[in-house]
């Protein structure tokens, strides 16, 4: 099929013909006001601000009086000198940022480093992650009324003893990766590949790696996976994965190690997190300690966190945690009863829609 003009280049001079492309695209979006023909209805918009033209875009949404909440998922911005005719990213970040009456931030962390910045004042801010899969009577139950709802501790044990196996069925020491192998995540992936090969060289073969990706991202990084013990085993639709998920050990969650990508590692909640909850296995997340995913592994007590990148240090560190059964299903608990509570659907979309009632002025 014949390239369409605006599809992106995938030779090698792609990344600087694509480049020069955005840079049109931008400051002509920004010279015409064609937005201003739209008969807008609403009393606000809010952009899941992931790539340099959504946000351009939402910034123009701005320039023609509407309000716009914008919804931060990693440091994407870091570093990004992307300018052009009459404009730069960096600016169009700093404008919606400051006209916002309220943010959406995937981690505390990132909130903090725009508002350092951007040299901003402090905004109401709704800390908001990806929603669990729906669990069968896990989640809290929305209604429309305001009556009060019984409230998911109260059924915490009748909701744990009905899903008792999920919590304690584990297939040997299988580790479990599920998703995309990008550079932010494949330093600390290769090293605890590593970490389990050099278990099974000690013959301790019950240690096992699977990952679950398409096979692009494994031919790209499969001379430095590949060793005893680690198995690719292919891209799966999500709701396979579900099920999958639940026959591991531990549920693997990669941040890099390297400095070029501090930004992501040390800003990002990874959304499969949620995911791994429900599943009622602990998650084990390796990268740098300040790594927000780390923290949020932590602060809910979901899981185990290794902060080295050395494989001798990380295969010692899952041989210890073998040996703890007690912390292992305790973390197993927490996780699971967390996604069919605070981050099961409902109460993530409740919680967003009083965020919003609260700090989102309506139009008059």
């Amino acid at each position: 099929m014949r390239k369409t003009r605006m599809e992106p280049v995938t030779n090698r001079l792609g990344k600087y013909i694509n480049t020069t492309r955005l840079r049109r695209r931008m400051a002509w979006r920004q010279k015409y006001s064609w937005i201003s023909e739209v008969n807008w209805q609403y009393d606000y918009v809010i952009v899941s601000t992931s790539v340099p033209e959504k946000l351009h875009l939402a910034w123009c949404l701005l320039q023609q009086g509407l309000t716009v909440i914008p919804y931060f998922m990693d440091d994407w911005l870091s570093g990004n000198s992307l300018q052009w005719k009459s404009g730069n990213i960096q600016q169009v970040a700093k404008d919606i940022l400051a006209a916002a009456p309220c943010w959406l931030m995937i981690s505390r962390q990132l909130e903090k480093i725009l508002r350092t910045r951007y040299e901003l004042v402090k905004r109401p801010t709704l800390i908001i992650h990806n929603p669990a899969p729906d669990l069968p009577g896990g989640g809290v139950q929305m209604t429309d009324s305001s009556k009060e709802r019984k409230s998911v501790n109260e059924r915490k044990p009748e909701f744990l003893e009905s899903h008792s196996s999920k919590l304690s069925t584990v297939n040997s020491h299988l580790i479990i990766y599920a998703g995309s192998i990008w550079p932010m995540h494949a330093d600390a992936l290769v090293a605890i590949a590593r970490a389990v090969t050099i278990l099974h060289h000690q013959g301790k073969t019950s240690f096992e790696l699977c990952i679950y990706t398409g096979e692009a991202h494994w031919n790209k990084y499969k001379a430095q996976l590949d060793g005893p013990g680690v198995l690719h085993a292919g891209w799966k639709t999500y709701k396979e994965m579900q099920q999958l998920l639940e026959k591991a050990w531990l549920l693997l969650c990669a941040g890099s190690f390297m400095v070029q990508h501090k930004s992501f590692s040390d800003s990002s909640v990874q959304t499969k997190l949620t995911d791994y909850m429900a599943a009622g296995k602990p998650i084990l997340y390796i990268g740098p300690s300040e790594g927000a995913s780390g923290v949020f592994v932590e602060e809910h007590d979901a899981g185990f966190t290794i902060g080295s990148k050395l494989p001798e240090d990380i295969a010692a560190q899952l041989e210890a945690i073998a040996r703890m059964p007690q912390q292992y299903h305790r973390k197993a608990v927490n996780g699971f009863h967390l996604a069919a509570s605070i981050f099961s659907k409902s109460e993530v979309q409740a919680k967003l829609y009083r965020f919003l009632e609260e700090h989102v002025p309506a139009k008059i």
